[in-house]
């Protein structure tokens, strides 16, 4: 078992205020954000459907900071899998104007975000060296560490980025189930 990056400290793992902004990214640093990918990490607060098929999360990041999370589903929401607590993953996203004063993510394509059966607590726990030595010895310790057994969590936690151009399943452990 390799070592993981560190999800709180790692540059590849932003909060709201260090994510580049859609609208006002250049030539040059776009280069950089296109040679180093990056996954942002968020736990909902709250789930609101908007639109017959438009999801609104409200959503704090690994600093605290509060932010707004849309995006369109191409099937009913999956209401009961956005609940308040759960930790939400997204690749590469750009933070920009919402509307209405709110800056936010706009997730453009749903194979760039995974949600979590539990919070960001839960996921920096297990990917503390102790949770990680812990799991080298006892296998199952923790029913959370199944988290590992996902090929996409894997990699995320591996920075193998060229084994995660999108995430294959929404859902944690879910069958292939797409909105």
């Amino acid at each position: 078992m390799s070592v993981f990056a560190n999800l709180r400290t790692n540059p590849h793992f932003p909060c709201l205020n260090s994510l580049p902004g859609e609208l006002s990214i250049s030539a040059a640093p776009m280069r950089e954000y296109a040679e180093r990918p990056w996954c942002f990490l968020g736990e909902i607060t709250q789930a609101t459907i908007v639109r017959f098929f438009s999801v609104e999360l409200s959503v704090r990041d690994s600093d605290g900071a509060g932010l707004t999370v849309i995006f369109a589903c191409h099937d009913e929401p999956p209401q009961k899998n956005l609940q308040p607590g759960r930790a939400i993953l997204i690749l590469n996203p750009y933070k920009r104007p919402l509307g209405g004063g709110k800056i936010g993510i706009a997730v453009n394509d749903l194979g760039h975000f995974k949600v979590l059966p539990f919070g960001m607590q839960a996921l920096f726990e297990l990917n503390d060296r102790e949770c990680q030595e812990q799991a080298k010895r006892h296998l199952g310790h923790r029913d959370d560490c199944a988290v590992l057994q996902d090929p996409d969590m894997r990699a995320l936690f591996r920075l193998q980025w060229g084994e995660l151009d999108e995430f294959k399943c929404l859902l944690l452990n879910a069958q292939e189930k797409r909105l």
